[in-house]
């Protein structure tokens, strides 16, 4: 039987305790700040488009990332629409023609002009005109380099010995 000369390894104590402060970094906040810097890439690249579509910068306001529940261990981050935007989701996907009816008895649909249209007009549809997909594909290689950098900057200010915000 063999005897182990191994002793042990100078400054086990003080590498234990920054492990111990790297394994913060894997907390919730620093996920979800990670997640949140991808989506922001692709919002903003989601908002040049709708200006090269000709919007204006209202509009391109309703572009938004928003965080939603996730379990433990996981962020979720979605680019979309805001609901005072709602209009913008007709550009993204388009509408198939339809009828569109006057639900009170005592209205009437009429034009700027004042033409009476009656109780009943069919509208044309809107030709589709994404913006959101194509910011997607576009820039979703960069979402990721800045999720990979947020991490990073995380794990320096653990390895620095700065504590990590959460926010």
């Amino acid at each position: 039987m063999a005897v182990s000369n191994i002793s042990p390894l100078k400054g086990m104590p003080e590498l234990k305790a920054k492990l111990k402060e790297l394994k913060k970094v894997g907390g919730r906040a620093v996920l979800r700040r990670a997640v949140r810097a991808g989506a922001i890439v692709i919002r903003e690249e989601a908002k040049s488009r709708l200006g090269q579509l000709g919007r204006r910068s209202k509009t391109q306001r309703g572009v938004i990332v928003e965080e939603r529940k996730a379990p433990p261990g996981v962020a979720i981050a979605v680019v979309g629409i805001a609901k005072k935007k709602w209009f913008l989701r007709f550009l993204e996907r388009g509408a198939k023609p339809h009828p569109i009816k006057v639900s009170s008895r005592k209205k009437i649909l009429v034009t700027k002009e004042g033409v009476f249209l009656g109780k009943m007009v069919q509208h044309p549809g809107v030709r589709a005109t994404p913006f959101l997909q194509p910011a997607y594909q576009a820039r979703k290689d960069d979402a990721l380099a800045a999720m990979r950098k947020a991490f990073k900057e995380a794990v320096d200010k653990a390895a620095s010995g700065a504590t990590v915000s959460a926010n």
